[in-house]
């Protein structure tokens, strides 16, 4: 098949966070099965191709969020130029700011796969204040006065007006795991059953998985950017808890600091303050290069993500991949990754000392740690390995297609 990836974030230059790692991965998965891969994604220092197993556009687009909201219409217009010359089958796209809606409205019958990422409508839900009836009537009417004055005050701009209609222009949406087709489907009121499941492929280096599963080092790590979302205050809250029954005990955070509940403060800041007390057990790593992450699951036994909401976070395959125990949280796909509970301890968001508690469990039994995270590897080598996800993904493909052959998707309000 002749497969388009939209998204604008992808290797090598923007590789920012899940969404671009899932696309390197998807793309080379696809590339070594014999199909014929493109990606148009962006790039802030130049333009032009770039071939490594697969087809790659970089599309000059700044890192500024008000850039990265014109990538669409660079993309879409490029896509289209490609398409002309050598036709797509398939054309793949995040939900998130609807990056291949442009490129739709340009090849309408190009048969279109929206993979669910967490859209920038559900991060403002976990991340803002509760939606008001009068705020979501505020919201819409700066949505619609926004383009038509030109306005660059992207946070006012009511995203769902966006990402809504693009889903409902796909043929095929795929999610990662059962949550997030969950919410999706509530959230915009779609039939959750005409909805297909395709995990992330993930391969994991032989460096995680030469980690020893036997190590022995009191620490406790958290990995992935430092923000609200990924649970950072929940997990520093319990650190108290945990120093209570495990004074040697040592925490590491690694990623990079995003915003913190605190106007102009950065979150690494914010944990510092917090955890000022305790400060000699607890380092601070920023963020690390992908190839380099088994340095820092080297260090620790216990890795905990206490995230508020996670679609299908990559830093708990890695997690699991070295064999570490893992401590993740129920809301999202980590449920699923740890195949509920069974693969890894699961604790509620916002739960300090359910955190602590499960952090200590598995602290104070190494056997119990151990047998998990040979549970954890075996899982990540069965079931999101790249010939099972790669079949299921050359499925949804071929779903759109035939779906796009017979008049396209007609999506069931529920």
């Amino acid at each position: 098949m002749r497969i388009a990836f939209i998204s604008y974030e992808a290797p090598p230059d923007t590789l920012i966070g899940g969404i671009g790692t899932y696309v390197g991965q998807a793309a080379k998965t696809l590339a070594a099965r014999g199909h014929d891969v493109e990606v148009f994604t962006a790039s802030p220092e130049t333009s032009g191709q770039l071939s490594n197993g697969y087809l790659t556009h970089r599309l000059k687009c700044s890192l500024a969020f008000e850039d990265r909201l014109e990538f669409p219409k660079l993309a879409g217009a490029a896509f289209a130029e490609r398409h002309a010359e050598k036709p797509f089958e398939v054309l793949e796209g995040p939900e998130f700011l609807a990056e291949a809606a442009v490129a739709k409205k340009l090849v309408p019958d190009i048969p279109l796969v929206v993979k669910l990422h967490t859209s920038m409508t559900l991060l403002r839900q976990i991340n803002g204040p509760p939606m008001t009836p009068l705020r979501k009537i505020k919201r819409r009417i700066k949505g619609v006065l926004q383009p038509m004055l030109q306005l660059k005050r992207w946070q006012e701009f009511d995203f769902a007006v966006l990402e809504r209609p693009h889903l409902l222009e796909a043929d095929v949406i795929s999610a990662p795991c059962c949550g997030i087709a969950d919410i999706t489907a509530q959230m915009w009121r779609l039939n959750r059953g005409q909805m297909v499941e395709v995990p992330y492929p993930f391969v994991p280096s032989q460096r995680l998985l030469d980690i020893p599963i036997e190590t022995k080092t009191d620490t406790v790590g958290f990995i992935g950017r430092l923000e609200q979302r990924k649970g950072v205050v929940d997990l520093a809250r319990a650190i108290p808890m945990i120093l209570k029954r495990f004074p040697e005990a040592d925490f590491i955070f690694a990623g990079k600091s995003i915003e913190s509940p605190v106007s102009g403060m950065g979150m690494r800041e914010y944990l510092e303050q917090m955890l000022e007390p305790v400060k000699d057990r607890v380092r601070f790593l920023g963020q690390i290069e992908p190839q380099r992450m088994d340095e820092v699951f080297r260090q620790m036994d216990v890795t905990v993500l206490p995230s508020l909401w996670e679609n299908f976070p990559n830093a708990c395959l890695e997690a699991m991949a070295a064999g570490r125990g893992v401590v993740g949280s129920s809301a999202g796909g980590m449920a699923q990754q740890l195949d509920e509970g069974k693969a890894g301890l699961l604790v509620p968001p916002k739960t300090p000392e359910a955190i602590a508690e499960a952090a200590c469990t598995l602290l104070a039994n190494p056997v119990l740690r151990q047998e998990l995270g040979r549970k954890a590897r075996a899982r990540v080598l069965s079931e999101y390995n790249a010939d099972r996800v790669g079949q299921l993904m050359e499925q949804s493909y071929e779903q759109a297609i035939c779906q796009r052959k017979a008049g396209g998707r007609q999506w069931q309000i529920a």
